[in-house]
This record gives structure tokens, sequence and C-alpha cells, in this order.
């Protein structure tokens, strides 16, 4: 039986609110440092080339590391809402970095434009 991996991701809902989604991967096809894995799962005793009848059903295929910390999608349901939790932290220090980027530009082109005003008659 090949083995199920697990990734969260939220989604933005038209009420404003969001959702986690949970998805759920499956083995493919291993390798000596990993797996390739899909969201399409290849039948039982299918005797070909796994990755490429996975992608006859235009499912994406993705290879994942047994022993990298950070991946893709993780064995457990535990181990992937901590990423998840992880991804979402770094994801508030990008946009507080894009936010203080943004106020400075701002406070910058104010400043400009009053300096413009202040010469022009």
């Amino acid at each position: 039986m090949t083995p199920t991996f697990y990734r969260y991701t939220g989604q933005n809902l038209y009420d404003g609110g969001v959702r986690i989604n949970p998805e759920r991967f499956y083995g493919i096809k291993e390798t000596p440092c990993g797996w390739w894995i899909s969201s399409r799962r290849v039948a039982d005793g299918y005797e070909g080339d796994a990755i490429e009848y996975v992608k006859k059903f235009y499912a994406r295929v993705r290879w994942v590391s047994n022993t990298s910390r950070k991946r893709f999608a993780y064995p457990t349901r535990e181990e992937a809402l901590d990423s998840f939790i992880w991804r979402k932290r770094r994801q508030q220090d990008h946009a507080r970095a894009s936010l203080a980027h943004a106020k400075e530009c701002e406070r910058q082109a104010e400043g400009m434009l009053a300096d413009m005003k202040a010469v022009t008659p």
C-alpha cells in the first residue's frame, strides 16, 4: 500500500472569511530519498509507469523528500498543519515588510509633492 501525504491550504471566501482546506496526496513512486506524489491515486496492481499514468489525468506530480525539514506535503496531518502555521507566519512577515515599504514610499512621495508645491508659485 502506498503512503498518504497531507498539506493544508487557506482559501478566501466571498463573505470575507477564510477556510482551511486539507489536501491529500498519494505516493505513486518511491525513490531512495523520497516519494513522487500526486492528488490522483494509481490503481492497485498497475504495471506501467505510474507517473505517466497520473499525468494522463492532468494531475500534478511532485517529488517529496523523506528527510527534508521543509516539504510540500507531510506523512502526518500534524506535521502538515504545523507546516501550514509556519507558512502563514512567514506570509505575515512578508506582508508587514511590504506594508512598511508602501508607507515609506507614500511618505517620501508626499514630501516630494509638498516641496514641488512650495517652489511653484
